[in-house]
């Protein structure tokens, strides 16, 4: 479910609209009682990476030469950093409505950033919030009650105690 940046850094756009946005409940009826862990799931990596754009601040856990090249080269190393993190083209709905059933969300918090703003983080930061997304994945389910999706929730960068309660309180709450 990779994509590609091209040099204006725009993305072509897959159109597999409708095509297998319901595969799982499409499935043979034979499979239905296969435990999970015995079927290929399609997933994206680094799911959210479709929202970074030239002015996602680099993370605070890169590298202290990467955060030094950034303050004296931003005009090559943004692009650069950049190239490397985006690894979607698609939104998250758009990856969901393509057949994905497992997300790779690698969750921060940014130093800079409100109090209760959860981000992701692929060596920079999206500009997409966490409660948003699960709002948008929540969503997504409502209209798609027989399909299954798989939340890897992982990396936790920069959340203190009380920001990994809120988190699981969102989670819970959506």
């Amino acid at each position: 479910m990779g994509g590609q940046v091209s040099a204006s850094n725009s993305f072509s756009r897959l159109h597999c609209r409708n095509a297998n946005e319901d595969w799982m409940s499409a499935l043979c009826p034979r499979l239905w009682d296969v435990p999970l862990h015995h079927l290929s799931i399609p997933g994206s990596h680094d799911t959210m990476t479709y929202c970074l754009n030239k002015k996602s601040p680099i993370s605070h856990e890169e590298s202290r030469l990467l955060q030094l090249l950034n303050k004296a080269l931003p005009c090559i190393t943004r692009p650069v950093v950049l190239k490397w993190s985006v690894t979607q083209a698609l939104d998250v709905t758009e990856q969901l409505d393509a057949g994905v059933r497992y997300l790779d969300l690698r969750i921060a918090h940014m130093l800079e950033g409100s109090e209760k703003n959860l981000h992701f983080v692929h060596m920079v930061y999206t500009t997409a919030l966490v409660e948003d997304t699960l709002t948008e994945i929540s969503e997504w389910l409502e209209r798609h009650p027989r399909e299954v999706v798989i939340l890897a929730c992982r990396n936790f960068e920069g959340l203190s105690e009380d920001l990994h309660e809120y988190l699981v309180a969102c989670i819970k709450n959506i």
